[in-house]
């Protein structure tokens, strides 16, 4: 899929620092002391004179002495690099940015320095679109995420899934086409949901250089300790569930022990055209009790470095077997 990502207030926390940069240039050099009017319909990208009624000649001084600033300065949306990275994986990221740019392209070097400095991943990079529907348009975006909600209601009339990033800017503002969203958390769920991404967690128990995996009565391979998120859980609660029920009411372990390692998506075994999205798990004690098969589970096994891998499903082969062997677990 191509998914087109907005930068600022998406990606950045924009909004506060060009606020506290604002608040500075109006006290210092303005001599003004107003309180921001937050209730304003604010329909502009380019957000910041409407919302502190600066001039035509404030704004440009203003931007001439802390665009670049804020550009270098600002940070990074709590898990949007993590989120935007995972997507890259498998989808062409497209960043539309309303932020504008001259002869010299300095903005456009700078949001790039900015962009490999934070480790984010993209495929093509617009500067300076106030109208970011052609765009969208001319580079076939399937799914679209920015805050300002003119822009994604432009979007989404275009028969473009949308999600808008939720702001103090955007409150109240609704549409029926629009996913408002809080956090990207929420959006990586989302749009995993939208993909038809099964949530799927595993925990890694080991022992004397060996990984503890089971196998179901109903596959013909090996597969970790774990199974789907259900409806309501978070990855750790599936876990938590996924572990007392393969491993049998003998088994004796602290839940507070089971700590997240990684995540990642992979084919699954047993179907070749689903995706899953798989959460890890270890477990950071030593397993205890008696392990006990049931209806589902048939047997278990504890695996070295030399047995064949052939028995193990797709996960634990391509990814849980390597990364136990360069940690020297197994």
């Amino acid at each position: 899929m191509n998914i087109g990502i907005d930068i600022d207030d998406t990606i950045s926390k924009t909004f506060e620092i060009v606020c506290e940069l604002a608040k500075k240039y109006n006290t210092e050099e303005l001599k003004r002391n107003e309180e921001i009017n937050l209730n304003k319909d604010i329909t502009s990208p380019i957000w910041c004179k409407e919302l502190f009624e600066w001039n035509e000649d404030e704004e440009n001084n203003f931007w001439k002495k802390y665009y670049l600033k804020y550009i270098e300065e600002v940070e990074v949306k709590e898990k949007a690099r993590e989120t935007i990275n995972k997507l890259a994986k498998d989808n062409n990221i497209i960043l539309i940015t309303a932020r504008f740019d001259d002869n010299t392209k300095k903005a456009e070097k700078v949001t790039k320095k900015w962009l490999e400095k934070n480790e984010i991943k993209y495929n093509k990079l617009f500067m300076g679109h106030l109208d970011k529907r052609k765009i969208a348009q001319e580079n076939q975006i399937d799914i679209f995420i920015d805050d300002n909600f003119s822009t994604c209601k432009e979007i989404a009339d275009l028969g473009i899934k949308t999600f808008m990033m939720d702001s103090k800017l955007n409150k109240g503002k609704e549409n029926k086409n629009i996913t408002r969203v809080k956090s990207w958390t929420e959006i990586e769920q989302l749009i995993f949901k939208y993909e038809n991404i099964i949530d799927v967690v595993g925990t890694m128990f080991f022992d004397n250089k060996k990984l503890l995996i089971d196998k179901p009565r109903k596959r013909q391979t090996f597969q970790m300790v774990g199974g789907k998120v259900e409806q309501g859980e978070t990855p750790l609660q599936a876990a938590i569930r996924e572990c007392h029920e393969e491993l049998g009411t003998r088994a004796i372990f602290d839940e507070k022990k089971i700590e997240f390692v990684m995540d990642f998506i992979e084919i699954a075994t047993s179907d070749k055209n689903q995706r899953i999205h798989m959460h890890i798990f270890k477990y950071e004690g030593k397993l205890a009790g008696e392990l006990t098969t049931s209806n589902e589970i048939e047997k278990f096994m504890w695996f070295g470095k030399n047995d064949d891998k052939n028995i193990l499903s797709n996960t634990l082969k391509n990814e849980i077997i390597p990364y136990a062997e360069s940690n020297n677990l197994i």
